[in-house]
């Protein structure tokens, strides 16, 4: 007989706002900074909604938001009596990210990990998030705080990893491939970004950051952009 794996956080889980009914939920993730995961987030999101899905982002990178900025999305959100109003993009893509609530994109929240977390938390049950077919967690960069209390925080279905060709940046990746291990998420696949870049002229790719490197063992499959 076969048998359900045993959610191992479920004394640790959070519902969401009661009008939310999400049908998966992935985090993009990696491990070091600035290999344009905020970007591949926007664009995976923008995909899906092509393809017809209802699509929500939560920028879970409280202290560094660049979600609402990459839409073109301005102004504050809305607070109502039972909770919050997302934002929407032009598209119809719904997000919720710090920037959401802040009079100035460039002030700092200079915020210590507890308010960090009651921030995620807020973003989690206190989000009007409705009827969605895909929720993209826009996770910082690392394995600390943040992406350990969202996973023991949501039931997350599954994690996209996100690399680009250094060797530093792929030895750092295999740490976030194993933290979705120990957490029990399951890896979907990993993205290798800023692969190559054609020649305007001859149209030759170049390998700026080097060649291409195998995706961690066990990660899925790799694709590169």
């Amino acid at each position: 007989m076969l048998h359900e794996k045993v959610d191992r956080f479920a004394q640790m889980r959070v519902a969401p706002q009661p009008d939310s009914q999400i049908r998966r939920i992935v985090a993009v993730m990696s491990g070091k900074g600035g290999v344009g995961k905020s970007s591949v987030t926007a664009l995976l999101a923008s995909a899906l909604h092509a393809e017809g899905l209802a699509v929500g982002i939560l920028d879970a990178d409280i202290t560094g938001p660049s979600i609402p900025h990459l839409f073109g999305v301005e102004g504050k959100a809305t607070i109502v009596r039972d909770g919050i109003m997302p934002k929407l993009t032009p598209g119809g893509i719904k997000l919720m990210s710090m920037n959401c609530f802040l009079d100035d994109e460039t002030q700092p929240a200079v915020w210590r990990g507890p308010m960090i977390n009651g921030m995620l938390k807020e973003f989690w049950s206190k989000v009007h998030w409705g009827p969605l077919d895909v929720l993209l967690l826009d996770l910082p960069p690392g394995t600390g705080d943040v992406p350990i209390s969202l996973f023991q925080m949501i039931k997350v279905s599954g994690l996209l990893v996100l690399t680009s060709p250094q060797s530093l940046v792929s030895m750092v990746v295999e740490k976030a491939v194993r933290m979705g291990r120990m957490m029990d998420v399951p890896v979907l696949g990993l993205v290798e970004n800023f692969a190559w870049l054609s020649c305007p002229h001859c149209t030759e790719k170049i390998s700026l950051y080097g060649p291409s490197r195998e995706p961690a063992p066990g990660s899925g499959a790799c694709r590169k952009t």
